[in-house]
């Protein structure tokens, strides 16, 4: 498999080779995202506002934990991809071991947080009063399942690593069948609303990770793994998180500002608060764009630049940003002129289609402007300039993003419309950063 990896990433049709390998990895994370839009779909059709407004703002908080454990996964596929490139079989198991161990810890005290501060973080996010122990229980039971969150996004980065895309939307694939079955039994006909969703999600993310490790069980990683590789070599856990913390804390910044936003959201009523709920499940949709642009550069970067190919690094970019610009004019038309029938897939309520129209159309240009952004952190992620990711995404958040909107919100008269906004121009900061550090950074070599 290892000369499978080199085939796929090295050599002509590069453009085809990149497509074939982040097709699957978009559709894995399309379909594992449908957990939070089903769970909302099916409140939204069977439940009430309570429930969706619970739904909303728990799973744009699970959102923010996944991303954290997405991000940290990015350390292991930058390390694992340059050994796997290398031939080194015997540091890319241990790799692969340290990467287990420091997820597996992350999910565990993330779930036990979870369960204890769940109504902390529901008012903090400014929840309705109506909606706050539906909000506290999807956060708890979805606590539970936080370790298989990690989990799986973990292995999906393994196997990405290696070469193979393909072999984690099939997990994914399975998990979400059962997902969309147990969310119709259990909240159309058991009628448990928000509990109903919260334990669908559980039970389908758990059985991705019980497909993967079977599958694993069956056909073996290319390298020496075992339970040696996971207990011993501490020192290959700690190059992991150098590399992926900042780029999980990076992902962490970009989702915590839609909780922040929907926190805002909150306190201008339950139907702005649905409303808003709803589109920026729509985005994070979009948004994987984007992220599937990041980790696709990511690999392609990492394997050229362990063999030195610096030229099919850079084409690798090249063809990413052309891509980035075409499927982000499609979603600026989409976004523009088709709203509010995007917003009606999800809830039926014209009042809250409304409000999601309005927020999707003020963030049109948003999905255009960060997968070119996010070409840019594939690349820097592959050739380890993981800090600057980091720090690109704080000063988006932090000096762009909530500055605007807490204007918007509190100092002016409020509307959506300009609350979305600072979407868009934190993105242009970010991308104008990214641009300077590339250039930067081109310069030096």
């Amino acid at each position: 498999m290892q000369n499978s990896l080199k085939a796929n990433i090295s050599g002509d049709h590069l453009f085809r080779k990149m497509c074939s390998f982040g097709i699957p990895i978009f559709l894995a994370l399309f379909i594992q995202a449908l957990y939070g839009a089903v769970d909302l779909w099916a409140v939204g059709r069977f439940g009430n506002a309570e429930d969706v407004t619970a739904v909303a703002n728990g799973s744009h908080f699970m959102s923010l934990v996944t991303a954290l454990f997405v991000g940290v996964s990015v350390g292991a596929t930058i390390e694992l991809t340059e050994k796997f490139a290398e031939g080194d079989d015997y540091a890319s198991g241990y790799i692969a071991g340290a990467c287990i161990r420091v997820i597996a810890l992350f999910g565990l005290a993330v779930g036990l947080l979870l369960i204890i501060f769940a109504p902390l973080v529901a008012r903090v996010m400014n929840t309705p009063d109506e909606a706050i122990a539906k909000t506290v229980l999807y956060l708890r039971i979805c606590g539970i399942g936080s370790i298989a969150i990690a989990l799986f996004n973990l292995i999906s980065a393994i196997f990405r690593a290696i070469g193979d895309a393909t072999t984690p939307l099939l997990f994914v694939l399975v998990a979400c069948v059962f997902n969309v079955i147990l969310d119709v039994v259990l909240v159309e006909f058991c009628h448990l609303g928000t509990l109903g969703v919260a334990l669908a999600t559980v039970v389908s993310q758990s059985m991705s990770v019980i497909s993967a490790i079977l599958y694993i069980r069956k056909f073996h990683l290319p390298f020496v793994f075992g339970l040696e590789q996971v207990e011993t070599h501490k020192g290959f856990g700690r190059r992991v998180l150098k590399m992926g913390l900042p780029v999980g804390i990076q992902q962490v910044f970009v989702n915590c500002f839609y909780v922040i936003i929907l926190a805002f959201s909150n306190s201008l009523g339950m139907v702005v608060s649905a409303g808003v709920g709803i589109a920026e499940r729509v985005i994070m949709f979009v948004m994987l764009i984007p992220l599937t642009f990041m980790e696709t550069l990511t690999v392609f970067v990492a394997e050229s630049k362990a063999r030195g190919d610096h030229k099919t690094a850079s084409k690798s970019l090249f063809i990413g940003m052309i891509s980035s610009i075409v499927v982000g004019l499609m979603v600026f038309v989409l976004f523009e002129y088709f709203s509010p029938y995007v917003s009606a897939i999800f809830v039926s309520d014209k009042e809250i289609i409304k409000v999601s129209s309005e927020f999707l159309k003020a963030t049109a240009l948003e999905c255009l402007i960060l997968s070119m952004t996010y070409c840019f952190l594939g690349y820097l992620n592959g050739t380890k300039h993981t800090p600057f990711v980091m720090l690109q995404g704080a000063v988006g958040i932090f000096c762009v993003k909530l500055p605007y909107a807490y204007y918007a919100v509190f100092l002016t008269t409020p509307r959506v419309y300009n609350v979305a906004l600072s979407l868009e121009f934190a993105g242009m900061a970010q991308l104008f950063l990214c641009i300077c550090y590339f250039l930067i950074i081109s310069k030096d070599k």
